[in-house]
């Protein structure tokens, strides 16, 4: 928890079987073999194919034990009481070969592992021995293993078939690892042995294979082994008590290697990711506060296909899909029942404390920290207020003032002034006087640069208080009084602009601009600027001091302070919907905004928008107004309905694969 390196791991799950193998092919399909038949992943849908007994040219079995495409694109079965057959792609049929094996042994009928030599005959490792099946002449024969040192004949007993780049073939079984030499037909056998630390780290092999550096690795169930060829020893990888960096167990029940030299390594406790050039191992295990993690702790085998994509099947819990052309957000959403969790579903505000953590403001569950090292949530208490529990409040926006207070707004309950280090609090309410609020309901906070506090309420207009919290100045208008500010008094944001004049956003009568030298306002909205709607909803000073505005149904607007005109860009510059509900722009001058459709990012230099939507990991809900934030170290956060996204842009990066049209 806690990786802001854009390395973290995060899956969706694909799929409600529970695969036990999987091959892709060359078309472009993805082959997941089940207890309960054999099902074909075409990029968006699901084919199932499964035994009928009044179909000759169907599947013989259900159980699918293995899978394998062969050199020329032949897609080959193995199962358990159907022994094997091919997909015939023309005919969307099969074809079974289950007369061509031997019936003197028992069990001949279940194929456990499947694989191809550089002539094209297919090995078929059953319980009955292991077969080579020559696809032209549709014969069979029998090759024997040598028998170990105890007797033990290991032909009955092969788990794993590997051919390496090389042409090498791989034998895995219950009693050591063979190495068979096509050449002169002799076996190379390796077995644990406790006396012999170089030894391979068990007899028990559930998996093999090479790296991008032709090095062999083997799963066992006993721990992970490197073969060094030079020496034709191992060096292996356990589970030590107490170290981080180890596998957590030493039940190896897949592997898969990269590009980027790096090992996936599925074991029966968790998903490892070992570096190969370091030996560094990161764990990976389901956790129920991430919506993204994966969805069972035995990892059953693990792909990597060309397009960047690694598909991981668990237990009981599918397929889970990481995806590295993806740009995935994280999600905190509230639970319950979890006292280390969210409190409440609605975020509204943000703001960063002194160590670096994020005070999150939600609407029904009080002020909540954000720890980004545990990811975990501490709640802070509230003096008792009108009778009701604190941590219940419902918390408009937080803003930090003067780098010691944070202010936080609510809805019916005024303005909390807390200390950022002994987090006391004290607590400002409507009252009579001129120097007392005029409303408890307070919906933006902006310290401007005399060290004044603009408070913008609902319905009260705005009030300005002094470093005294004192109130100095309200601008509102009386219902059938003088109108002291050319907007209504629902005021949504507060911004100062690099002249010193405060932007005040209404909610249905545009922008009023006040200046300070001259105390004066004046207007823009639909009329007389260009502003698309006089909604609006959100605002944001860049870094070259420009001003940008979202609206309701309006899109993102630039200010042209000579013209005084805005520019809007929206649906015709790709935005996925015009509703902009808070603006953030990163560290590399990129506008971020939020909407009813997702997040979408800006590029100033094209004009273009890029959406995100719920395949990112974007929530599924609307988004809040106000509720966006960068960090200091540029995390940017935005708050919705069902609990808030973060992200790191720095770590994004653009899909250069273009997928595959079937």
């Amino acid at each position: 928890m806690g990786d802001r390196s854009g390395h973290a791991l995060r899956t969706k799950r694909e799929g409600g079987a529970s695969p036990l193998s999987r091959t892709p092919d060359r078309y472009g399909f993805l082959w997941f073999a089940t207890e309960d038949g054999l099902n074909k992943f075409d990029g968006a849908n699901f084919t199932v194919y499964k035994h009928r007994s009044d179909d000759p040219k169907g599947l013989l079995a259900n159980d699918i034990k293995a899978l394998h495409e062969d050199k020329s694109g032949n897609l080959w079965i193995g199962t358990s009481g159907g022994s094997l057959s091919l997909y015939d792609r023309i005919n969307n049929s099969f074809i079974n070969f289950s007369k061509a094996f031997p019936a003197n042994s028992p069990n001949s009928d279940v194929v456990k592992s499947i694989c191809s030599d550089k002539s094209g005959n297919i090995w078929v490792a059953t319980y009955g021995g292991l077969d080579i099946f020559n696809p032209k002449s549709k014969t069979t024969k029998k090759l024997f293993l040598p028998k170990n040192e105890n007797g033990i004949d290991p032909s009955m007993l092969i788990s794993h078939l590997y051919k390496d780049k090389d042409d090498n073939m791989w034998i895995g079984t219950n009693v050591g690892l063979y190495l068979y030499n096509s050449h002169n037909h002799t076996f190379k056998h390796y077995q644990s042995s406790k006396s012999d630390p170089s030894s391979l780290c068990g007899d028990l092999v559930t998996s093999i294979t090479e790296d991008a550096n032709k090095q062999i690795w083997v799963g066992t169930k006993s721990g992970l082994s490197l073969f060094l060829r030079n020496t034709e020893s191992f060096k292996n990888f356990k589970h030590i008590k107490d170290d981080s960096h180890t596998l957590v167990s030493n039940v190896i029940q897949s592997l898969a290697a990269n590009e980027s030299n790096e090992l996936w390594v599925g074991t029966d406790e968790g998903l490892h990711i070992l570096n190969i050039h370091t030996g560094e191992i990161r764990r990976h295990m389901p956790d129920h506060r991430n919506t993204y993690s994966l969805t069972s702790k035995s990892i059953k085998f693990v792909y990597i296909d060309k397009q960047g994509m690694y598909w991981v099947a668990v237990y009981r819990g599918g397929v889970n899909k990481y995806d590295t052309n993806l740009n995935l957000f994280h999600l905190k959403q509230s639970n319950m029942y979890d006292i280390n969790g969210l409190n409440a579903s609605i975020v509204t505000s943000f703001a960063e404390s002194s160590n670096g953590n994020i005070y999150v403001g939600t609407d029904g569950g009080g002020l909540n920290v954000f720890d980004r090292k545990t990811e975990l949530f501490r709640r802070i208490s509230f003096p008792q207020v009108n009778d009701r529990n604190s941590t219940g409040l419902a918390i408009m926006t937080i803003n930090v003032a003067n780098g010691k207070n944070i202010y936080i707004g609510t809805y019916g309950t005024g303005m909390f002034i807390m200390d950022r280090v002994t987090e006391r609090m004290h607590q400002f309410q409507r009252g009579d006087r001129n120097d007392q609020l005029n409303s408890n309901e307070i919906f933006c906070i902006k310290e401007d640069s005399k060290g004044q506090l603009w408070i913008g309420t609902n319905g009260g207009g705005v009030n300005v208080m002094n470093a005294d919290h004192k109130v100095i100045a309200k601008y509102f208008n009386e219902p059938k009084g003088k109108k002291v500010i050319p907007a209504n008094n629902f005021i949504r944001f507060i911004e100062e602009d690099n002249d010193g004049n405060m932007w005040i956003g209404s909610y249905g009568s545009g922008i009023a601009i006040f200046d300070g030298v001259n105390k004066q306002f004046s207007h823009l909205n639909k009329a007389n600027s260009g502003l698309p709607s006089n909604v609006s909803l959100s605002i944001l000073k860049d870094s070259h001091g420009d001003i940008w505005v979202g609206t309701l149904n309006g899109g993102l607007s630039l200010y042209d302070k000579d013209k005084r005109r805005f520019t809007t860009y929206a649906e015709k510059n790709d935005l996925n919907n015009a509703t902009v509900y808070a603006i953030v722009e990163d560290l590399q001058g990129k506008i971020w905004v939020s909407t009813n459709q997702g997040i979408s990012s800006f590029d100033k230099k094209t004009k273009r928008f890029t959406n995100y939507t719920i395949h990112n990991g974007i929530q599924n809900n609307n988004f809040i107004i106000g509720a966006g934030f960068r960090a200091s170290d540029g995390e940017i956060f935005f708050g919705g309905a069902e609990g808030f996204n973060f992200f790191n842009p720095r770590y994004f990066r653009k899909n250069k694969h273009v997928p595959v049209v079937i």
